[in-house]
């Protein structure tokens, strides 16, 4: 007899869905980083998935700031590196007409005394300041490319997505900022990056040593990942318009950033 009834497992294979654990999620960025962010992009859109990279960039970096601070010789050379920027941004704008060798002097004077400040209250300030941009830098980008490919490539994905797909791949920006801080110590040499403008003695402001600054290849590495991971949580198979769009946007925005270092002293850290 046969029974009338047929039932379902209530969990079969198809709507199962597999969460991979902290560890994996971020061995598997290095090592199978496209099925990596296919797993995450079906999982639950936990606000842990964003949040927690997140709270590990701030950490390396203010760790990063802390040790800089506290070894005299990369301080020295730190300060060393801001002070030459300093001179010779002041002595364009003199030369422009901008401001007087009066006014140069005296806005140098200033500077240097900041520059060359140092005690907690003003570490307090940087790795407040490093909490706070890092945060809205991450908001910002997001809600950039989120407009994109929402609106322009007609993704299926929230604002939710654009976060988890973004800290995803933070764990590339991380590792570059754990062994460029470990070479800095190890070396005693200030690296900004793992680029190759630190095999090479090129002026601060420059527009090749800010080229040569930029072309590190864990960017790369980077913003290819990121526009891979966009697709994904954006539900499209064409990974080619989004990488674009994250190499292109990286382009522009980091030839904006050198274009307004070369306006005013404010800016001078954005050509770093």
């Amino acid at each position: 007899m046969q029974d009338d009834y047929n039932f379902e497992p209530e969990n079969n294979a198809e709507n199962q869905i597999e969460e991979i654990g902290f560890a994996d999620r971020v061995v598997g960025i290095f090592t199978a980083p496209v099925q990596t962010l296919d797993s995450i992009s079906k999982m639950p859109q936990k606000a842990s998935l964003w949040l927690i990279p997140l709270i590990i960039m701030i950490i390396v970096a203010s760790l990063s700031t802390i040790l800089y601070n506290y070894n005299p010789t990369l301080r020295a050379e730190l300060e060393s590196i801001q002070m030459e920027s300093l001179e010779k941004n002041m002595q364009e704008q003199v030369e422009k007409g901008n401001i007087s060798k009066e006014e140069a002097d005296q806005q140098t004077a200033n500077m240097t005394q900041q520059i060359n400040s140092f005690g907690t209250m003003k570490l307090v300030l940087q790795i407040v300041s490093i909490v706070f941009v890092t945060f809205i830098f991450f908001f910002i980008v997001n809600g950039f490319f989120y407009l994109i490919m929402k609106f322009g490539f007609s993704g299926e994905g929230n604002y939710n997505s654009a976060m988890i797909a973004y800290s995803s791949v933070y764990y590339i920006m991380i590792l570059q900022a754990l062994l460029t801080m470990v070479l800095s110590l190890a070396t005693g040499k200030f690296f900004i990056g793992l680029s190759l403008g630190n095999l090479f003695d090129f002026e601060m402001l420059s527009l090749q040593g800010f080229i040569f600054r930029k072309l590190d290849p864990f960017f790369v590495w980077f913003y290819i990942l990121l526009g891979i991971s966009y697709a994904k949580m954006f539900k499209s198979s064409n990974y080619i318009k989004y990488i674009a769009l994250t190499l292109l946007s990286w382009i522009v925005v980091n030839a904006l950033m050198y274009y307004l270092s070369t306006l005013s002293p404010i800016f001078q850290g954005f050509a770093m």
